[in-house]
């Protein structure tokens, strides 16, 4: 599974065995081992990914990919058995957002 993505995916996999422990726990009491660590570089990593692992399931049928930033949540949501998707060294900038307000003393309202 590994090679596979690594054909596709710019960003690092990562399978040692510190990263699978690492990544087994979150805030929560739970821990599940995942097979995968991946911390894609950008949306067309994502978007590669997901188009893989949508025609891989034949191949691999309990593939499935869990999103995580910090792994702070407290009910095992940033854990999983299979693909961890990290996006905290990469994609961890907003872009884009809310119009900036002016400065009321130089412009009318």
């Amino acid at each position: 599974m590994k090679d596979e993505i690594k054909i596709f995916f710019k960003g690092e996999v990562d399978d040692s065995e510190e990263a699978l422990i690492k990544y087994s726990r979150d805030a929560s009491l739970l821990e599940v081992m995942p097979k995968l660590v991946l911390f894609p570089c950008d949306s067309g990593d994502v978007k590669n990914l997901v188009k893989w692992v949508f025609e891989s399931k034949i191949k691999y049928p309990d593939l499935s990919i869990t999103c995580r930033c910090a792994g702070t949540d407290m009910s095992g949501g940033a854990i999983g058995e299979s693909i961890i998707l990290d996006f905290t060294r990469h994609m961890n900038k907003l872009i884009g957002g809310p119009v900036p307000i002016h400065d009321t003393k130089n412009h009318a309202r």
